[in-house]
């Protein structure tokens, strides 16, 4: 990974801190944003860091299981030592290696790899508050942040957080994030947690990162019912579709 990846690589990870996506949502989770009915579905991938050495399950063999988390050497047709990129993902050691320090703090151990899990959710399914997952310097920054934008958040944020002219701490940072919207500014949203599944959310691909085609062409291949995940999603918003349109009919509220 070089030049320009190297930077959207970087600059993906800053995007994706708990502070970033905290602050983007404050200013943009609302009606202002979206104008017109929209339907957010969570998903998120649970990883426990054992996975990582034992990406294949369980199995009754023990001798079956194959890490792709450390390199293996084979000998390549000249006889010569090479790394056997068909079992050693680069993904898999990226993400552990990039995700060491949220594995300490996740609660059970369990981590939306790269990714507080609870920071996956949308905001008005969550009953956190603020400093339940932000350092005391990130909710100084949130503020002043809000503080400097108070135009652009005047009459989306209950009332109770914006007292004259400055911003009260306390109710801003004690109160359910959900709580943090006025009910009739956030109305165009429609929020549905379908639960987690085990894996991270990288098994949605077949592979991100991969060994340059010129030192070997194999890599390592993950397996992940994409087709079934892909079915499932799509029949929960048919669904969605079918029960508002019928809400509709009866006169009554989508």
């Amino acid at each position: 990974v070089e030049g320009r990846e190297l930077k959207e690589l970087l600059e993906g990870a800053d995007d994706l801190s708990p502070i970033k996506r905290t602050l983007w949502n404050l200013k943009n989770f609302n009606n202002k944003t979206f104008s017109e009915d929209v339907f957010v579905m969570n998903l998120s991938g649970v990883t426990d860091i054992s996975m990582f050495s034992r990406p294949n399950g369980y199995a009754e063999n023990p001798a079956d299981f194959k890490s792709s988390l450390h390199p293996k050497l084979k000998l390549d047709s000249d006889g010569e030592v090479e790394i056997d990129f068909s079992n050693f993902s680069l993904d898999t050691t990226f993400l552990y290696l990039s995700s060491i320090e949220g594995f300490k703090t996740a609660p059970a151990g369990l981590f939306d790899t790269q990714v507080e899990l609870p920071n996956t959710k949308s905001m008005l399914l969550d009953t956190r508050t603020l400093k339940e997952s932000l350092t005391p310097e990130e909710l100084q920054t949130v503020k002043k942040t809000i503080e400097q934008q108070k135009a652009d958040f005047e009459g989306q944020m209950i009332d109770e957080v914006f007292i004259g002219k400055n911003v009260d701490e306390e109710v801003l940072f004690s109160t359910p994030r959900r709580d943090l919207f006025k009910r009739n500014a956030v109305n165009n949203i429609t929020s549905i947690d379908l639960g987690e599944f085990r894996g991270h959310h990288w098994s949605l691909f077949t592979q991100a990162l991969k060994p340059p085609a010129q030192i070997s062409k194999d890599y390592a291949f993950r397996d992940f019912p994409r087709k079934a995940f892909m079915r499932a999603l799509l029949q929960v918003i048919a669904t969605y579709r079918i029960v508002n349109e019928d809400k509709a009919l009866i006169g009554g509220q989508p």
